[in-house]
């Protein structure tokens, strides 16, 4: 999927809510896999530098903050729970189906207007 900022997502999801992908926004990547409530994921250079130039707008204690998480991060896959998703791993949410379907009914009225169009009777 990709939108009109250029927001790209490749997502590979089982029943169980495991999951495996990446999330591109704005030219930064954000790869992950979730595997039970464990999640880990890597952030590509350009999302390690965004994350430090957001920092400044809280305070030079935040830059100095973000700047070791980075140095830490920095071309690792880094863990945590998948049970709560963070600001910095929207991508996360999107392997919960319980989340991202939250608002789907649980069952579909039948279409009894119409007969089904199929081949032969006019479709």
């Amino acid at each position: 999927m990709t939108d009109k900022v250029n927001t790209h997502i490749d997502l590979h999801v089982d029943r169980q809510g495991n999951c495996a992908g990446s999330y591109q926004n704005l030219g930064a990547t954000t790869e992950f896999v979730i595997i039970g409530n464990r999640a880990w994921w890597a952030n590509d250079e350009k999302g390690l530098n965004a994350s430090i130039e957001f920092a400044g707008y809280v305070g030079p204690e935040a830059v100095a903050a973000a700047k070791e998480a980075a140095a830490k991060a920095r071309g690792k896959y880094v863990e945590s729970s998948a049970a709560k998703p963070t600001e910095t791993v929207v991508a996360l949410s999107l392997c919960r189906m319980d989340r991202a379907y939250a608002d789907v009914p649980a069952s579909v009225p039948s279409n009894t207007a119409a007969p089904a169009r199929r081949k032969g009777n006019g479709a």
